[in-house]
Parts: C-alpha cells; sequence; structure tokens
C-alpha cells in the first residue's frame, strides 16, 4: 500500500507506505506524487514506514533514491522518515547514503508527533 496526501492548508505532503509493498510499488508511488500538480517539492514531506513489512533490497533502493534526487529535491526542503523499525531504519539511513548530493534534508524518527515537530521547525536562513 502507498498512500499519499498534499496537504494545501499545511502545507505538507504525508506519504504512507505499509503491508508488503514492493520497492517497484514505491517507486511508482513515488511517481505519482511527483506528477500530481498539487504536489510542490519546497513543501515538508512526512513519510511513515511504521506499517511496512517488506524491506526494498538495494537495488529498489537505488531506483527509488534516483527518483527522489531527480525529482523531488529542493534546496533546503525538509523530509521526515518515520519507522519504529531498528531495520528499516537502518534501511532509511541507507538511502540517505544514496541520495548523497540531494538538496533536501532528511532525518529518521521513531514517532510523528517528533517528525512534525521538527518538520514545523522555520527554515533556517
Amino acid at each position: 500500500m502507498f498512500l499519499y496526501d498534499v496537504d494545501k492548508a499545511a502545507g505538507r505532503t504525508n506519504v504512507y507506505v505499509g503491508g508488503l509493498t514492493t520497492g517497484a510499488e514505491i517507486l511508482a508511488g513515488i511517481r505519482t506524487v511527483l506528477a500530481d500538480p498539487s504536489f510542490d517539492p519546497a513543501n515538508p514531506i512526512l513519510v511513515d514506514l511504521r506499517p511496512l513489512e517488506r524491506t526494498p533490497s538495494i537495488a529498489e533502493l537505488r531506483d527509488i533514491a534516483i527518483a527522489v534526487r531527480t525529482g523531488g529535491s529542493v534546496t533546503g526542503a525538509r523530509r521526515a522518515i518515520v519507522t519504529d523499525s531498528a531495520v528499516f531504519q537502518s534501511m532509511v539511513e541507507l538511502f540517505i547514503t544514496l541520495s548523497a548530493g540531494v538538496l533536501s534534508e532528511y532525518r529518521v524518527f521513531r514517532s510523528v508527533p517528533e517528525a512534525d515537530a521538527w518538520l514545523r521547525l522555520p527554515t533556517p536562513p
């Protein structure tokens, strides 16, 4: 399952990835978000991976990182990724490494409130 919501009132995009979603499905979901005319890559993004049950392969992570780097990266834009799994935290850290050179700032959190608080902080000049 890959769901997203462009919340114009909050100025943020929320992404939920769960179940046995494959890397190909995540990549297709990312491409859908990037093509959505209401999506603004300059706005913060919260990605909730807590319901995800399947670990994408390194090759899938590479493809996802390339898609994000080429289509959804904006200088200073914040990306909060939430996971309560040590395995997925390591996976996300690998994703961030594979995304090296992106302009957006990524952080991994264990809870949505913690991620939300960071996304709401003023962007430094």
